[in-house]
């Protein structure tokens, strides 16, 4: 389960890498999506959030890493460029 303290609900993060990639970048990893997580669904990461939401998590992973290379780490930034971009295709819908 991530960290990040708080009400954490039903839903972990896992990240799965080479079996020589260092712990401490795969649990900042963990931590980074976890972080973002919490900011997308407004602190409640539980579940049903999660599927009610899961386009949102979709564009978190995309954001978070593209064919195993690492994009962005830091959750505050990854729930930015989600929320920009979710807003960027609602905008391109109305059209």
């Amino acid at each position: 389960q991530g960290g990040g303290g708080g009400g954490a609900g039903d839903v972990r993060v896992v990240h799965v890498g080479p079996s020589g990639e260092s712990e401490l970048v795969l649990a900042h990893l963990v931590e980074g999506m976890y972080d973002a997580l919490g900011q997308l669904m407004g602190g409640a990461t539980d579940r049903n959030m999660i599927l009610d939401n899961l386009e949102l998590v979709f564009l978190l992973i995309d954001e978070h890493c593209d064919g195993g290379v690492i994009l962005e780490t830091d959750g505050h930034k990854l729930s930015s460029s989600v929320l920009l971009r979710d807003e960027q295709e609602g905008r391109m819908g109305e059209m």
